[in-house]
């Protein structure tokens, strides 16, 4: 059901970056100088680019970005080598784990609102 409603919500009128804000708050100094974070911009490009992000029913709907943060935390270059059991253990109980439950969190929020 949630998701159902999150694919009819259509992302404009700076939806998106109200979204990504409240997932991945910029700092005081970026608000200051008006910047967006980097990871905001490979957002964005995979919500773009990415082939099932471009469906009908998914593209330019707040679905479709809760589903890029998801790509995004499942399929991002890590800093440093990683294992496969690494990478795994950071997606699916870490720190990626813990970003995609926000995001579904938010999206379910500001789904309520934007109704």
């Amino acid at each position: 059901m949630l998701f159902k409603q999150l694919a009819k919500i259509q992302m404009k009128d700076g939806r998106l970056e109200h979204y990504l804000e409240a997932v991945f708050p910029r700092s005081d100094a970026q608000k200051k100088k008006g910047e967006r974070p980097l990871r905001w911009e490979f957002l964005r490009e995979i919500l773009e680019t990415e082939a099932n992000l471009q469906l009908p029913g998914v593209r330019g709907t707040l679905w479709g970005a809760y589903n890029a943060i998801t790509w995004f935390e499942d399929y991002k270059q890590p800093q440093q080598e990683e294992q496969p059991d690494r990478r795994l253990e950071r997606t699916w109980f870490g720190g990626g784990a813990d970003t995609k439950l926000k995001a579904l969190t938010k999206a379910a929020e500001l789904a309520s609102s934007w109704n």
